[in-house]
């Protein structure tokens, strides 16, 4: 997502999973190297984004899981005991959308960038 911004995300999203359908059905054979991903998406239209470091990517990741567990905390929160169901399900998703922030969170401290 970061690495192939579009003034048009429909646009955007399209394109990126023209090239996964690609790939995965062996039509366009990609290795997976980023510099190859990058040249392909770029042939079928989604430009590498300029000048986004990878601390200000981790950062922006890190806004949205926050985000992330705050609608997740809410809809628990709503759900009380209604669905038990449901509401372990959310239970776990939450717990492992805060892992991960707290991992986004512990990189950006180590980075020698921030």
């Amino acid at each position: 997502m970061h690495f192939f911004p579009s003034s048009a995300p429909a646009l955007k999203a399209g394109a990126v999973d023209l090239v996964i359908q690609l790939a995965e059905e062996s039509e366009w054979p990609c290795s997976g190297d980023p510099k190859e991903i990058s040249s392909k998406a770029a042939s079928v239209g989604v430009a590498p984004e300029q000048g986004a470091s990878l601390a200000e990517m981790v950062t922006e990741d890190l806004m949205l899981e926050r985000q992330q567990i705050e609608v997740y905390t809410a809809l628990i929160r709503e759900l009380g005991d209604q669905d038990l169901v449901t509401r372990q399900v959310l239970l776990s998703i939450l717990v492992e959308t805060e892992k991960h922030a707290s991992e986004l969170a512990d990189y950006l401290k180590r980075s020698p960038n921030q």
